[in-house]
């Protein structure tokens, strides 16, 4: 038997990838509270290399991308959409295993 997950908010986590890239894959839960969300189904990808991060983007292959300070330099002059970030806090549970 699955166990219930309570407290999945606006999203189901779907899946974790790990052998070919490190990513979560999120799916709009259809009985959120605040009614299903606007977007279907997000993937987060877990890239630490930066230059693979903006070659990504600039393909095309990203929707978002967070700019280090010398590479908004080096796109200033290129039309960007810059949003102000606020901050956000995850707590994470392991299910997985009893105890602390």
């Amino acid at each position: 038997r699955k166990p219930v997950l309570v407290g999945s908010g606006a999203y189901l986590l779907r899946g974790v990838q790990q052998q070919s890239r490190n990513a979560m894959l999120l799916e709009a839960f259809d009985n959120y509270y605040k009614g299903r969300p606007f977007t279907g189904r997000i993937t987060f990808e877990i890239n630490p290399d930066r230059g693979e991060r903006l070659a990504q983007f600039l393909r095309g292959n990203l929707s978002h991308l967070r700019l280090s300070g010398s590479q908004i330099r080096q796109f200033h002059s290129q039309s960007l959409a810059q949003r102000t970030a606020f901050g956000t806090f995850f707590a994470g549970f392991n299910l997985a295993r009893p105890g602390p």
